[in-house]
């Protein structure tokens, strides 16, 4: 730039700044380090706090003074204000929602006329009664804040004065201003934690008695989980739904530490798809879209007093809080270059005229007095809020050869951020980070020609008020509010258990374990959501010997102080009895001590009620570990005998005793194998009592260790079962679960039990002649035997594991959980009408629900036709000619856990699909097939190579379930020839993945054309 354009610039900026003096820019603030009005009647010299919502937030390291200013020139506030007439004495109190360990103190002057100065000082939580001596007439009052970080000042009052009247602050509104109320009383608070103890109903009073962090939850009219759709809808009438909001008041007394927040929920087809927190005495900002169908709210209570008048209120809003436009004189735009810009106003309009002499982009700065960005607006630096959006709109049109952007420029406190743009004739909306605190604005133009510009308008909108992100009280608190819990699996469980049952939780769950010495650090590093502890008789490898179980040394020290903790942090507690009815006496003393009681004994539960206290109280069988016990084959083939692992007591249970006599002399006819758990003790002597009967004494073969007890369930045809309890409806023995998991048929003695919940695969002993006849059948009828086999492994996987155990504690307990079924995409090729038709038939024949049709099509009279009427939420057709914009097969069905093929010349079963899942609970597989299975050529014949419930090599599509990523690298084409032509995947078992064998039924190759007599046979 030469010297005269220098000059013409400097002498125009001086033109401009005389023609601004005296000018008032819209709304222009204080400088930074004057004295400002931050909320109302307060007023600080800090520029590092702004207000969002209810909440101050204190950005800057540097302390934070506050004084309250009754009017903009005094900070003064007479006694006669505070005090009535004749009185002395006033109360200042002060209650804090601390948003991020931030706490104000509350300093008041009490000043004595003539000068003389006493302080007092206010805390969160303090009725402080001042009394006023001889002479002191005026007060002023302080809020002092040092660090970052946010709080909202719920009360502040002063005697009869209240301090502050924030909007949003509950104090300030009354009951009657509200468009919605729904009173909080015992008829509508509903616990969602009925073992808690902290809090019950005076009347309508809520007695609250928590200790430290405790705290506990109430569902408003519902008690189901907060991530449920009830489908409750909205119970208030909605406006308009891009100008409307609602906010939310929790409002109500107190006493004491007694606290509450109110937590709104609102939810989409989707789910919960947004939360917020609502303390007590504040409010919160809802906003209603088209999607959302339902609103539920909770309650979440604390501390010690009690809270009174409780009431949910909700006021409706317009959303836009503020709104500029900014001026378009021209001598509020500073010009950079006045030789190639011209300003000018026309019918209200700014013109923009540019000569263009070069390609340079030049920028007109809106009020301030340069062009340097990286300096803070001073003459006009609009005011950010985080809990805002910003519309910004820039009316207006250019010639072709101009360009106008308008520019927002923002800042924090103390420097340039960010730079945003919109278009002429335009508009767009910002969300800004909480840091930003002021914009500025100017135009960027280049070009040549004109540009006339009707409205810059700037509108801020209230989205939220800082209660988008609640304050948990812990992890777990957390965790129960998630809009999607975690899956079962994901859950932490503390856990006192003796061997079996923690290998038969241990894949449930992530358990926790740990000794009296060091649970305190493993739990507080561990956050656990519940604490299990079974009837143990050692428990957790021993540490907890002596201390679960009642001796006559019990003091019960580390369980009670272990109990406590939990209760303390809001853990709670399960004790399992798995000893019932036999040994309740010796874990009653237990169980009273926990917050929920399960025991195996269905008949035991009203004894437990009374004896606890409560109804907290119900039955939990035995059940099977997928993991353990199924039917993956050991080396070798199962022998032919009926096999029993357990103890022979001759001298107690006599009814076991001679139960147990019979059975063995019916099974020895056949062969009996036995496996004596006291088989050493036996060896050396040492018990009489112990000793199995002469005559079955030749078919003991020794013992098995814990990891060898696969052997006694599917190492042989038949396993036996022994009852201690006879009568209980719940309570026998957990091998019989686990047996049948593993595809072996179980003969027992008379059981309650057994009968109601197996009764239909199991087998009873009903005297001497059905026992023979059940075990020549089981011996001999092979097609007998595999029916029994199949069914009682499919009831059991389906419906008595221990996924379904777990399930039940959490869900009764109050945890929320997801379970995620797995998804299977069923891959078929359509040449005709009629194969569709069949192929569809098929699919919705299986009884398994998480399932998708895949057809692909090739030309054929009326595809066209087939490819409309198959388009369904289950059914998705697609052309085999219009496939090329997938890269990849695994692209296709990335969704799904298991890709199968259905052909439509072959029969499959109700239970082809669902079966192969529960294989899939074991099985640690890529693959899943069939190498045993049937064809049908005019007759049924099985196609048996010994495969079954084995790993194997190969497999065929068409009887097969596979992992989508073990085809992720076959094109779409590759991965459907594959499907389609049926070929061997031996190739996937070269390249490292495995392939599992089930089962040979629910499936026949060539068979869609069976009659019903031949489907009977092969759909066990």
């Amino acid at each position: 730039m030469d010297w005269q354009k220098k000059a013409r610039r400097a002498a125009y900026l001086g033109v401009q700044r005389s023609k601004r003096l005296g000018r008032k820019v819209l709304k222009r603030p204080n400088k930074s380090h004057q004295l400002r009005e931050v909320v109302p009647n307060w007023y600080t010299r800090s520029p590092y706090v702004h207000v969002e919502g209810t909440d101050l937030v204190f950005t800057g390291d540097e302390p934070v003074i506050l004084t309250f200013r009754p009017n903009a020139s005094s900070d003064i506030i007479s006694v006669n204000d505070l005090v009535e007439a004749g009185q002395k004495t006033f109360t200042a109190v002060m209650r804090v929602k601390s948003r991020e360990g931030l706490m104000p103190t509350l300093t008041l002057e009490v000043v004595r006329k003539g000068g003389r100065t006493r302080y007092v000082t206010v805390q969160d939580g303090d009725h402080v009664d001042v009394t006023l001596g001889m002479g002191e007439q005026i007060v002023r009052a302080h809020l002092n804040v040092e660090g970052k970080g946010a709080f909202s000042l719920v009360d502040l009052t002063l005697g009869t004065l209240s301090l502050w009247t924030v909007e949003g602050t509950a104090a300030n509104i009354s009951v009657d201003a509200f468009d919605f109320r729904y009173p909080l009383t015992a008829a509508s608070l509903r616990s969602l934690k009925p073992q808690s103890e902290i809090a019950h109903f005076d009347g309508d009073t809520l007695v609250v008695r928590a200790e430290g962090n405790q705290y506990t939850h109430y569902g408003v009219d519902e008690v189901a989980l907060p991530h449920v759709d009830t489908a409750r809808g909205i119970d208030f009438e909605t406006g308009d739904m891009d100008d409307d909001l609602y906010r939310f008041y929790l409002k109500g007394d107190r006493t004491g530490t007694a606290d509450a927040s109110l937590f709104i929920a609102t939810y989409t087809v989707s789910g919960q798809d947004r939360l917020i927190e609502v303390p007590l005495g504040l409010s919160g900002i809802v906003r209603i879209a088209p999607s959302h169908r339902s609103i539920r709210y909770f309650i979440r209570v604390n501390g010690s007093g009690q809270l009174e008048n409780l009431n949910i209120g909700m006021i409706r809003e317009k959303s836009v809080r503020r709104e500029d436009v900014l001026s378009l004189k021209p001598d509020m735009w500073t010009i950079p270059a006045p030789d190639l810009i011209k300003l000018k106003s026309r019918d209200d309009q700014l013109v923009v005229q540019l000569k263009g002499e070069d390609d340079q982009r030049r920028y007109i700065s809106y009020a301030e007095m340069n062009n340097s960005f990286k300096l803070l607006p001073t003459e006009f630096p609009y005011e950010v809020k985080a809990n805002s959006r910003y519309r910004v709109t820039l009316d207006g049109v250019a010639d072709e050869g101009a360009n106008v952007v308008l520019y927002i420029i923002a800042y924090s406190a103390t420097e340039r951020q960010i730079m945003q743009q919109v278009q002429i004739g335009s508009e767009k909306v910002f969300y800004f980070d909480r840091g930003i605190r002021f914009l500025r604005f100017a135009l960027r133009v280049d070009g040549v020609g004109e540009a006339r510009i009707d409205r810059i308008r700037v509108a801020e909108e209230l989205v939220s008020d800082g209660t988008e992100n609640p304050t948990w009280m812990d992890v777990r608190e957390a965790r129960f509010f998630a809009p999607v819990p975690r899956e079962l699996h994901e859950l932490k469980v503390a856990a006192i258990f003796d061997e079996f049952t923690m290998a038969s939780y241990k894949p449930e769950c992530q358990l926790i374990t740990f000794t009296p010495d060091n649970w305190k650090t493993v739990l507080l590093d561990e956050q656990p959501d519940v604490l299990v502890v079974e009837s143990a008789w050692k428990g957790n490898a021993g540490a907890w010997e002596k201390k679960i179980v009642k001796y006559g040394t019990n003091t019960w020290e580390e369980l009670d102080a272990l109990l406590a903790w939990c209760r303390y942090h809001n853990i709670p507690t399960v004790f399992w009895n798995k000893e019932d009815p036999i040994h309740y006496d010796r874990f009653i003393e237990t169980a009273k001590r926990f917050d929920y009681v399960y025991t195996t004994d269905m008949n035991r539960v009203p004894n437990y009620k009374e004896d606890c206290g409560h109804d907290r109280v119900d039955a939990l069988p035995f059940a099977a570990q997928p993991k353990e016990h199924n039917p993956i084959r050991l080396p070798g083939t199962r022998e032919p005998y009926a096999c029993f692992a357990g103890s022979y007591y001759a001298n107690r249970h006599e009814s076991r005793k001679a139960d147990m006599d019979r059975l063995f002399a019916a099974a020895d006819k056949y062969g009996l194998a036995i496996y004596d758990r006291n088989y050493a003790i036996n060896q050396r002597g040492e018990s009489d009592q112990l000793q199995f009967p002469e005559q079955f004494r030749h078919a003991i073969r020794g013992s098995l260790k814990y990891n060898q007890i696969a052997k006694a369930y599917k190492g042989y045809k038949v396993m036996l079962n022994v009852n201690s309890v006879n009568d209980s409806p719940t309570m026998f023995s957990r091998r019989v679960f686990e047996g049948l998991a593993c595809a072996t048929p179980v003969v027992s003695t008379r059981s309650v039990g057994v009968d109601a919940m197996l009764g239909d695969y199991v087998f009873l002993d009903d005297g001497e002649s059905d026992l023979d006849e059940t075990f020549r059948r089981l011996m001999t009828d092979d097609s007998f035997y595999e029916d029994i086999a199949m069914r009682g492994m499919r009831h059991v996987l389906t419906y008595h594991t221990y996924t379904q155990r777990l399930a039940k504690i959490v869900q009764d307990v109050g945890i929320p959980y997801r379970v995620d079924h797995e998804k299977i995409a069923v891959v078929a090729f359509i040449k005709s009408r009629e194969e569709a038709e069949r192929v569809v038939a098929q699919f919705e024949a299986q009884n398994y629900e998480h399932k998708h049709l895949m057809m692909f099509l090739d030309k054929f009279e009326d595809h066209i036709d087939v490819y409309n009427t198959y388009n369904t939420p289950s059914i998705s057709t697609y052309m085999r000619s219009y496939l090329t914009h997938y890269t990849s097969f695994t692209e296709m069905v990335e969704s799904y856990d298991w890709v199968a093929h259905l052909k439509s010349d072959d029969y499959y079963g109700p239970n082809y699909l669902s079966d192969y899942l529960l294989a899939a609970r074991y099985a640690e597989a890529d693959v899943l097939t069939k190498e045993d299975y049937y064809t049908y050529d005019g007759q049924l014949v099985k196609q048996d190579h010994d495969e079954s419930y084995r790993y194997v090599f190969d497999a065929t599509p068409s009887r097969s379930i596979v992992q989508p990523s073990a085809l992720r690298f076959y094109t779409v084409e590759e991965a459907l020839h594959i499907f389609e032509a049926d070929e061997s995947l031996n190739e996937l078992a070269r390249s490292g993945k495995r392939i599992f064998s089930v089962d040979p039924y629910q499936y026949v190759k060539a068979g869609a054309a069976m009659d019903e007599a031949d489907r009977q046979e092969v759909t066990l």
